[in-house]
């Protein structure tokens, strides 16, 4: 994938909780007036922005992603 060719992380690494990643989307340059956008996908090629995501939400997505459900 190109992930792998452009050797990009491709897993969460395992020391890193869901809180430390909230915490570093807090400074992410799609953060407007303390609110995180999140670029999701929506279907091949398009993606929309959505402000409407609870912390909950992100940090279950982690979890399940992590594997630790």
């Amino acid at each position: 994938s190109l992930i792998v060719r452009c050797r990009l992380p491709d897993r969460i690494p395992e020391k890193m909780q869901a809180q430390d990643f909230l915490r570093l989307m807090r400074h992410d340059k799609k953060v407007r007036q303390g609110v995180i956008r999140y670029v999701l996908p929506e279907r091949l090629g398009k993606v929309g922005l959505y402000t409407d995501v609870s912390d909950d939400e992100i940090i279950s997505l982690i979890d399940e992603l992590k594997g630790i459900k």
